[in-house]
């Protein structure tokens, strides 16, 4: 954690790695078990869900869902954490699940609302998607790596 920073009013939930020269800004929370790569500058207000790897230098500035990789500059979608999770004992299946509502988020240029709506459908009922759902809903659907014509 050399020169990293957290701000005013941040919360880190537990088991999460911060690299060397992150920058958190100010009411900033973190799940569990999110890692946060060299360099990467995490804007006021986000959210980074559970079980998130943020690769070094990437410049977040809004919403990270849970069990996703966020890379690059603008902030785009990298695929699942699935190395991380199958560490942790995680079925493929499970995991298999994770990446199917992710599609549907970010690989089928439908709206945010809409892809909510078919993963509700298509995806069986897992605590896994259960978290994806109800953190999504929480930041009003707003999520980074999704354009901003697809958002709603």
């Amino acid at each position: 954690m050399a020169n990293s920073h957290v701000g005013h009013d941040s919360h880190l939930k537990g088991k999460d790695v911060i690299g060397n020269n992150v920058s958190i800004a100010g009411d900033v929370e973190i799940g569990e078990c999110s890692i946060l790569s060299s360099s990467v500058v995490v804007h006021e207000n986000s959210r980074i869900g559970d079980w998130v790897l943020i690769k070094g230098g990437c410049r977040i500035t809004g919403n990270v869902p849970p069990f996703c990789i966020m890379a690059h500059n603008p902030t785009s979608y990298f695929g699942v954490n699935a190395t991380i999770l199958r560490k942790q004992g995680m079925d493929e299946e499970r995991i298999d699940d994770i990446a199917k509502c992710y599609r549907h988020i970010y690989q089928t240029g439908t709206s945010v609302f809409n892809a909510m709506r078919r993963i509700e459908a298509d995806v069986e009922d897992t605590p896994e998607r259960d978290n994806i759902l109800s953190f999504i809903n929480s930041v009003n659907l707003r999520i980074v790596a999704v354009p901003r014509d697809l958002e709603q």
